[in-house]
């Protein structure tokens, strides 16, 4: 689900794909070279990659760059030298990576979410220190929140997260905040993601 306050609506996606792998090395022609990527379409497409997988909560993910096997001046290939310099410009969303075995790739660990636990507390209890947990995780650079539920509900997570959401969401407008976020409900847990820390209109209490 999304929220944009600039329209006033509500957006519903019904299925999100993640990616565990991206593939970078290609394959072998039937000339005898490789369809792979070079650097420059490369790079781009790791930064995507490992975005989206940052944005989509997940702990690690995979890219292949190759061994360099197949370059005929002895070097290690070009893709998993560039990797290096790529994850220091990941480093805001990663924790570190590592070469796999058969070197002809990188394990990339990614930042956990900050997290808020929900459990125990009602409604009305729950939003405004919602509210308070999305500000300073934003502060912390990360626009990312992991509100944690009662497990032992199982399945009524998703219910719960979407009256969550609809209260948290009369309580923005109400407010006069300047807002936009979107959420998505998996068992025990709603995982937030807003665009920048909650700011008040011009004219508007809290």
């Amino acid at each position: 689900m999304i929220y944009d306050d600039t329209k006033g609506c509500i957006y519903v996606c019904l299925t999100n794909v993640t990616r565990e792998m991206l593939d970078l090395h290609g394959k072998k022609t039937t000339d005898g070279k490789y369809d792979g990527r070079t650097v420059k379409d490369a790079a781009p497409e790791t930064t995507g990659f490992v975005q989206d997988a940052f944005y989509n909560f997940q702990d690690e993910v995979t890219v292949l760059t190759g061994r360099g096997n197949h370059t005929t001046n002895g070097k290690s290939g070009v893709l998993k030298q560039a990797f290096k310099t790529w994850a220091q410009d990941l480093a805001p969303l990663i924790t570190g990576s590592h070469l796999i075995k058969g070197d002809g790739g990188y394990k990339v660990k990614l930042r956990k979410a900050p997290s808020f636990n929900l459990q125990g507390l009602s409604l009305k209890d729950a939003i405004p220190q919602l509210h308070a947990a999305i500000a300073k995780a934003a502060q912390s650079g990360d626009t990312r929140l992991r509100l944690l539920l009662d497990p032992s509900h199982k399945g009524a997570s998703e219910a719960e997260g979407h009256v969550l959401f609809a209260r948290y969401t009369h309580f923005l407008v109400l407010g006069g905040y300047d807002f936009s976020f979107s959420m998505a409900t998996v068992p025990g847990e709603l995982r937030l993601i807003f665009d920048k820390a909650p700011a008040v209109a011009v004219g508007n209490g809290g």
